[in-house]
């Protein structure tokens, strides 16, 4: 289970990750709070919808501070990046030892709120092949701190 969490924390930063390059979008820069509900398939461990909370400084040149892990950006590739408007279409792929995850989804920006959704597929040597289905909304809560 304790694996499961690290790849769904690596996967929540990669999937965000994707969208950083936010400079033409409508957003507010400042303290965002992001929250991630998380659906797995096939895991009994995870019934239901799992939930997570994160605050992070965002800024319209650095949309997702969390992608400038060093060890995310050696492990993840970015295979499609579609921006239109406020919104981003992205796949991306990361490798993380043996385990294979692919990302597909879109991400919508507006002013001071965000909303978007994505499926990730997980190949793990170990635990087989698992599929999660994301949404996130995130909301400007204040400025950031100096």
């Amino acid at each position: 289970m304790k694996k499961i969490n690290k790849l769904i924390t690596f996967f929540i930063f990669a999937s965000l990750s994707a969208a950083s390059p936010v400079s033409a979008f409508d957003m507010q820069d400042g303290m965002w709070e992001i929250t991630t509900k998380i659906e797995m398939k096939g895991m009994p461990e995870m019934p239901g919808a799992q939930e997570f909370k994160h605050t992070m400084c965002m800024t319209k040149d650095n949309a997702v501070p969390g992608g400038q892990n060093a060890r995310m950006q050696d492990s993840c590739k970015i295979l499609k990046q579609n921006i239109s408007g406020n919104t981003v279409n992205y796949a991306v792929q990361c490798k993380d030892n043996n385990t294979d995850v692919f990302t597909e989804g879109k991400i919508t920006y507006n002013k001071t709120v965000f909303s978007g959704e994505s499926s990730t597929t997980i190949n793990d040597p170990n635990q087989g092949k698992m599929q999660m289905h994301h949404k996130m909304s995130g909301k400007r809560i204040g400025d950031c701190q100096k």
